[in-house]
C-alpha cells in the first residue's frame, strides 16, 4: 500500500477529536470527502474511525461518534473497494470475535451488514483476522437458521441478505461464500432451489 501523507491521518484525527453533537453533520461531511479521494485515504479514514471507537469502548456511549462512523461505514459498504478498505484498515489491529461484535453493536449494523463484515474479513491476509471473520459470519448464519430454517420469516431474511449482497460488485463477490455456508444448513430442497433460482436471475 502506498504511504499516505501523515497530514491526511492528522486531518482525520483532528476532525474526529473535534466531534460533538452540534457539529456531527459538518464533521461527517468533511470526513466523507476522504472517501472520494480513493482507496488509500479511505483505508486511513476507516482505520481512524475504528481506532476511535475502540478507544471509547470503556467510556459511556458516544452517540455522535457512533452515528458518524456508522454513516462512513455504510458509505464505504456499497463501493467497489469496500472489501479491500475494510481488510487493510484492520490488518494491523488485534481483532477477536468480541471486537467485531462490539463494532457491529456500536454501529447498530443489520444482520446482512454483520454477515458482510465477517465474509469480507474471512479473506484477510492476516490469519487471526481471517478466522475471526469466518467464525463471526458463521455464527450469524447459525443464529438466523437456528430456530427454524424453514420458517417463512427465515426465508425472507435469507432472501433479503442475498438482495443486500447484490447491491454492488464488491458485495456480490461474497455471495458464493454465503451460499456455500447456507448449503450446509438443513433447508428444505424447494427453499434452497428457490434461493438459487433468484440468484441466477439477478
Amino acid at each position: 500500500m502506498a504511504k499516505v501523507p501523515s497530514t491526511t491521518a492528522n486531518e482525520i484525527l483532528s476532525l474526529l477529536q473535534s466531534l460533538t453533537k452540534a457539529n456531527a453533520d459538518s464533521v461527517l461531511h468533511n470526513l466523507s470527502q476522504f472517501i472520494k479521494l480513493g482507496t488509500e485515504k479511505s483505508i486511513v479514514l476507516l482505520k481512524a474511525c475504528f481506532d476511535n471507537l475502540n478507544r471509547h469502548k470503556t467510556e459511556p456511549k458516544n452517540p455522535p461518534l457512533e452515528k458518524v462512523v456508522a454513516s462512513i461505514f455504510r458509505n464505504l459498504l456499497v463501493r467497489p473497494n469496500f472489501c479491500t478498505v475494510l481488510r487493510k484498515s484492520l490488518r494491523e489491529s488485534k481483532i477477536s470475535h468480541g471486537t467485531i461484535e462490539n463494532f457491529s453493536d456500536a454501529l447498530h449494523l443489520s444482520l446482512p451488514e454483520k454477515i458482510c463484515i465477517g465474509l469480507a474479513l474471512s479473506n484477510s491476509e492476516n490469519f487471526d483476522i481471517r478466522i475471526c471473520g469466518k467464525n463471526f459470519y458463521v455464527a450469524r448464519i447459525e443464529e438466523l437458521c437456528a430456530a427454524d430454517p424453514d420458517n417463512p420469516n427465515s426465508r425472507e431474511q435469507i432472501l433479503s441478505i442475498i438482495s443486500f449482497f447484490q447491491q454492488s460488485e464488491c458485495l456480490s463477490g461474497l455471495l458464493d461464500s454465503f451460499l456455500k455456508i447456507l448449503s450446509f444448513v438443513q433447508l428444505k430442497d424447494d427453499i434452497f432451489t428457490e434461493i438459487l433460482d433468484i440468484c441466477q436471475e439477478k
